[in-house]
């Protein structure tokens, strides 16, 4: 009889418009109303450069992110967040054709990967 009353409870639990109602205990007339935390996204932020293909991020750290993408001259370039605030955009060279791709897989370590004009795969690291 215990368990029959425990699961006709959790029946009466439901999710109206994102509250959370729960009987009150004694009484299935009288919900408490639990708010879920809520998270909204933010504005567009722009982050400047003149890039033509589509950027990549990876992050090697807590508060940290490093984009990559193709400048008009076709160079690589890479702006990072601290945590604080963004960083002006860094030229890192190369002749590259097509997205570039990044991964870190550890601390103050990152990779980035693109095609050059040769159509080989070039590869460019941080560490």
């Amino acid at each position: 009889m215990k368990h029959r009353r425990i699961l006709l409870s959790l029946v009466n639990i439901a999710l109206v418009g994102g509250l959370l109602l729960v009987p009150s205990p004694g009484s299935a007339a009288t919900p408490v109303v639990n708010k879920p935390n809520v998270t909204v996204w933010s504005g567009w932020e722009d982050l400047g450069g003149v890039i033509v293909t589509g950027p990549t991020v990876s992050s090697w750290a807590h508060n940290r992110l490093d984009v990559f993408a193709t400048g008009t001259d076709n160079h690589l370039w890479h702006k990072w967040w601290n945590g604080t605030n963004w960083s002006g955009w860094e030229n890192l060279g190369g002749t590259i054709i097509d997205n570039p791709a990044a991964v870190s897989w550890g601390p103050n370590r990152i990779d980035v990967f693109a095609r050059g004009t040769d159509n080989h795969l070039w590869h460019k690291w941080w560490d």
